[in-house]
């Protein structure tokens, strides 16, 4: 519940930060920020580190949430246009969810702490990653948009 709970109160408030300072800077935020709630759950040994690990993951999904979409449809936008790319993507993701189910039970099964260790360097490759992308949305703020132009 603390995991959902913060994703409730911090969805406006990342909202705002993705707006101000960039969609894809609040997507490499969230990845690091659940990279960094994976790495502590496999040190947790308290009920208080494990909700501070929870936290931080509600964090990070708020701070993707909607945040990733936005920047890929606006690189996407710069690149191409494919009417079916976010179905293509959903399908990767289930086939990804019922890998990572499976390999992620089975290694549980041997090393018990080691599906949040291998998320959390999955999740710091890819914050690296989305931090060196080459493709940035546009700088201006909301405001900007906002002004009237003859």
């Amino acid at each position: 519940s603390i995991f959902n709970f913060s994703i409730f109160l911090f969805e406006i408030p990342t909202g705002i930060f993705a707006d101000y300072f960039g969609s894809r800077r609040s997507t490499y935020m969230g990845m690091f920020s659940l990279c960094i709630g994976y790495a502590i759950l496999v040190f947790a040994d308290s009920f208080y580190i494990f909700c501070l690990a929870n936290l931080l993951g509600g964090i990070g999904v708020s701070f993707i949430s909607g945040a990733y979409e936005s920047w890929v449809v606006n690189t996407k936008s710069a690149l191409d246009r494919d009417i079916n790319f976010f179905s293509k993507i959903n399908v990767w993701k289930k086939y990804g969810t019922i890998l990572g189910t499976i390999l992620g039970g089975i290694i549980g099964y041997y090393i018990p702490r080691s599906p949040w260790a291998v998320s959390s360097i999955l999740l710091l490759l890819t914050s690296i990653i989305v931090f060196a992308s080459k493709y940035k949305e546009s700088s201006r703020t909301p405001l900007e948009f906002l002004k009237y132009e003859d």
